[in-house]
């Protein structure tokens, strides 16, 4: 991921992370608009928010989840996937 991908993502999840589910569906869809990528993502992030409630803060599930990330483009790259 490249750090223009984890800004983008970083505020992606920023915004959506307060909104109610309904409003959080809508808003993904339209600022994420084609980039399926991000939006699997951002989906990925804030359910890992959500499971988490005030256990972690947002900058934690967002260090998290970026390892987990950087892991798994490694599996792919060597082919372990």
């Amino acid at each position: 991921m490249s750090l223009d991908q984890e800004h983008r993502l970083e505020e992606v999840f920023s915004a959506a992370r307060n909104l109610p589910p309904l409003e959080r569906a809508a808003f993904l869809e339209r600022i994420c608009g084609g980039d399926a990528e991000l939006r699997r993502q951002a989906d990925s992030l804030l359910a890992a928010h959500d499971q988490a409630g005030q256990f972690l803060q947002p900058t934690v599930v967002l260090s998290i989840c970026r390892v987990s990330m950087n892991c798994q483009a490694r599996s792919v790259k060597q082919g372990s996937v």
